[in-house]
């Protein structure tokens, strides 16, 4: 018993210094104010959608406000687009529009879960799926990551709302990451 005692310390030991993997807020595109909305099922026409900041946290403490934000609106059809962008208080974009590199002339308070950062208009074709994505803007802050300045215009790094530039934040006449299966096809998964 006395045997395994010190090593079951050391171990503890040591998994207690390794690094956490730090929690990183969000951003996305949502029908709603309250990021509840991200897929749709239409057909062409124009769309109003609300980019949101969602959780921004700075070394495990929540931001009260924020400056700017930095993002890159791609769209999966070549046949959508993006219309125009305004944004909750007077602004400037430095980027263009889609690749938001974007200072806020004064601070956007932070609300509970969600805050707006950005009202984008689209004009989708809506067929047969027009997937709408998220990822740094170009040339970006921190490589992989989007951005937001807190009120203090330290750099916040953020992930879009799918978790991966490559996956969706919106989606269009898709049926994104949700398959139909038969009972029998999901038994057999835990067979």
């Amino acid at each position: 018993m006395k045997s395994l005692v010190l090593p079951a310390l050391v171990l503890s030991c040591c998994l207690a210094t390794l690094p956490a993997r730090a929690e990183y807020g969000r951003i996305g595109l949502y029908r709603d104010t309250s990021g509840a909305v991200n897929q749709i099922t239409g057909g062409a026409g124009q769309l109003e959608l609300y980019m949101l900041a969602i959780d921004p946290v700075l070394d495990g403490r929540p931001i009260s406000s924020l400056r700017g934000f930095e993002a890159l609106v791609s769209f999966q059809s070549p046949v959508d687009f993006l219309l125009d962008a305004s944004f909750p208080v007077p602004s400037i974009n430095v980027g263009s529009l889609g690749n938001f590199i974007v200072g806020f002339g004064e601070p956007v308070p932070v609300g509970y879960g969600a805050t707006l950062i950005a009202t984008l208009m689209v004009q989708t074709l809506g067929r047969p799926e027009s997937n709408i994505f998220l990822g740094p803007s170009q040339p970006p802050s921190h490589n992989g990551y989007l951005t937001v300045l807190d009120g203090e215009f330290n750099e916040v790094l953020m992930e879009p709302s799918s978790g991966d530039p490559l996956r969706p934040v919106f989606l269009i006449n898709s049926d994104g990451l949700i398959q139909s299966a038969s009972w029998g096809a999901t038994k057999s998964l835990f067979r």
